[in-house]
């Protein structure tokens, strides 16, 4: 496989250390195609305004193009996931991974996420809007629990605004918005040792901006229906989520892309 090339193994912590969450993605968008008439623009908007849908399958798909090349097809089936190694700490530990189950394989590619995705997904909102942390504190959900929620169930923690980037050569979007966090307290035991750690589960809504790029055909009629429009761009909006979090009891070979 092409993505086995210059690629390094890395050793694998205790798994019972680390939480895995599947990340979903749901991007509704609209481009301007090359048409242009001067008869009636409102009788041929349906030819020069169209929609795109952008779902977790298709940046499956952008990111196996970039890494596996000709044998793309090889890792469309891996799912798109963060994982949290605690023995980094929260903030050191998050990563973006394409995951296989069998053989159990994680390729690398936060890097495809830039530093988007890390501390649970603010970090480029701390950057581009200082005035967030203001906002997020005149909520009223802002650090609080519901009056007797079990510290081992999920629990509001905050709300406020979250972002995220995606970069790929065949596809790329930025978005911003608002959203949620709950935690729970995962417990988990491997060979004699107990676990325990904070798992942030975040749900968002947000707007923003993306690009495919439709010449290579890779994503011709799938995402873009206009056969004379070689590059998409336009305004998005949408949602993304992570979801239930485990702790992985089982091995896996972590892979870090060229």
């Amino acid at each position: 496989m092409a993505v086995l090339i210059g690629t390094a193994l890395s050793a694998a912590p205790a798994r019972a250390q680390v939480s895995r969450q599947a990340l979903t993605f749901a991007i509704y968008g609209q481009y301007q195609t090359n048409e242009f008439h001067t008869n009636s623009s409102l009788t041929n908007e349906h030819k020069t305004l169209k929609p795109i849908e952008i779902a977790t399958r298709d940046m499956v798909k952008a990111l196996a193009l970039d890494y596996a090349g000709t044998n793309w097809t090889s890792l469309t089936s891996a799912a798109l996931v963060r994982e949290t190694d605690f023995t980094n700490g929260v903030a050191g530990g998050e990563r973006i991974f394409l995951h296989r189950g069998s053989p159990p394989t994680n390729l690398d590619v936060s890097t495809n996420f830039r530093l988007s995705f890390t501390n649970n997904f603010t970090h480029d909102v701390a950057v581009n809007f200082p005035g967030a942390a203001r906002l997020r504190a005149s909520s009223s959900a802002a650090g609080g629990t519901f009056p007797g929620a079990s510290a081992n169930t999920n629990s509001l923690v905050s709300d406020g605004l979250f972002s995220v980037s995606f970069y790929t050569t065949n596809m790329q979007f930025n978005l911003v918005g608002y959203g949620t966090t709950t935690e729970t307290i995962f417990h988990a035991a491997r060979d004699g040792a107990d676990y325990s750690g904070p798992v942030q589960r975040l749900q968002m809504a947000g707007v923003g901006t993306f690009g495919l790029n439709v010449s290579t055909n890779f994503f011709e009629g799938e995402i873009v229906s206009d056969p004379d429009t070689n590059f998409a761009s336009g305004p998005a909006r949408g949602s993304f989520s992570t979801g239930e979090a485990s702790f992985i009891t089982n091995s896996v070979t972590n892979l870090f892309g060229p």
